[in-house]
């Protein structure tokens, strides 16, 4: 990443995570990506991530196998060339996106404290 794109502030990042908490997290065991879309909720004393995946959900199985990345999408929108004030310009997508890599764990301790605990 180009470090013109990087958002040294922290804070800002988990700003983002708060604003914007659904998120996709991918799991790989070595042989296959497992791709799921949830809620993950920020807490950034400990600095990580609570959610509940569906017992129903074989991806909560291979969590403890490797790493894991969430990736939240914040903001975006098309930015026309016509927006540039020099020409010639070319099209381009403006986005704010956190990628946040760790080791995931299921627990049903956990999941039964993130679904008591869920301001949704």
């Amino acid at each position: 990443m180009p470090a013109s794109f990087a958002e040294p502030d922290e804070s800002r990042l988990w700003k983002l995570v708060r604003d914007w908490p659904f998120a996709t997290l991918i799991s790989s065991t070595g042989e296959v990506p497992w791709v799921s879309h949830l809620p993950l909720i920020a807490d950034e004393n400990r600095r990580v991530l609570r959610g509940h995946m569906a017992k129903a959900n074989p991806h909560w199985r291979v969590l403890d196998a490797g790493q894991s990345l969430a990736i939240f999408h914040g903001p975006h929108h098309y930015v026309s060339p016509s927006w540039y004030a020099s020409q010639p310009s070319v099209p381009t997508w403006n986005y704010a996106v956190v990628h946040a890599q760790g080791k995931a764990r299921a627990t049903a301790e956990l999941m039964r404290s993130v679904l008591s605990d869920a301001d949704l």
